[in-house]
């Protein structure tokens, strides 16, 4: 569909909401955040392709000796813990790594393995 095309279906759209609903359809289209996904601005696109980069060049846990706050951190927790960058792994990459074995959201409770799978039930 062209501009113009969108514009008008648009316009019809908000010409047959009834006079009650138009108010609050307005606010929606003013305020609403389910737009954001169809417009993504060159610095995301940038900024995902620097997270790219790093991951290539980082280990996964994306932490190296000298980061010794998150080290710390991570040693004084009483249960396992892994450190995960939110910069360059979003949840949807976490989970594309724990589905190839990269990574794993689960460990042992006996022996504190992160080589877990998922246990299958016979009903």
């Amino acid at each position: 569909m062209d501009l113009e095309a969108a514009r008008r279906a648009v316009l019809a759209a908000v010409r047959g909401t009834c006079a009650a609903d138009l108010p609050r359809l307005l606010h929606w289209m003013r305020n609403t955040s389910d737009f954001d996904e169809l417009v993504v601005s060159n610095n995301d696109v940038m900024l995902k392709n620097i997270a790219e980069d790093l991951r290539n060049h980082l280990p996964i846990e994306a932490m190296f000796n000298s980061e010794h706050q998150a080290v710390q951190k991570i040693h004084q927790h009483p249960l396992p813990m892994i450190h995960v960058d939110a910069f360059l792994y979003d949840d949807d990459f976490v989970d594309s790594l724990c589905e190839e074995g990269k990574m794993s959201r689960s460990y042992c409770t006996e022996c504190g393995s992160y080589k877990t799978a998922p246990l299958g039930l016979c009903l």
